[in-house]
């Protein structure tokens, strides 16, 4: 049986690395002007994948809220599936929320003036909040996970 918001939450992890690699050559130089739409992109996923794997293992991700952007909103469903987070890292996603939903860092002429967290410390904020999700999920499920290739070669059904 494939448990597919495991599956949401290795994609979040996945894009994570991502967000590092995009860091890691000199992180102390790496401005939100040099770096900021893939990086801020890749952190906007991860956490929508993050917060999607949840309310998906809770038997509630549906309708509207299944193709939605809108981290708040999925914020909102995850804190009533029960899941805990820091009063910061609350803050990180709902600070995120508003350009993830309008796409400011998927179209380059989307972007323009934004507030956020600086490279570096915003990758931390999102290690923290997958450390969460993560060990809110049951390790069983982590642990016993196996991709099926045919299922990935031939998507989903």
């Amino acid at each position: 049986m494939t448990t597919l918001h495991i599956e949401k939450l290795a994609w979040a992890v996945g894009l994570m690395d991502g967000a590092k690699r995009i860091i890691a050559a000199d992180p102390s130089t790496a401005t939100v002007q040099q770096i900021g739409l893939s990086l801020y992109l890749l952190i906007g996923f991860s956490i929508e994948n993050a917060l999607k794997s949840v309310i998906e293992e809770n038997g509630q991700l549906s309708g509207k809220l299944k193709h939605s952007h809108n981290l708040e909103d999925l914020l909102v469903k995850v804190t009533e599936c029960g899941l805990s987070l820091t009063p910061e890292i609350d803050e990180f996603i709902r600070d995120m929320s508003p350009y993830h939903v309008e796409f400011s860092f998927r179209y380059p002429e989307k972007a323009g003036w934004v507030t956020l967290y600086k490279p570096e410390p915003a990758v931390r904020m999102l290690e923290e909040f997958l450390t969460i999700v993560t060990r809110s999920k049951n390790l069983a499920d982590i642990m016993g996970w196996t991709p099926n290739m045919v299922d990935f070669l031939r998507g989903p059904r």
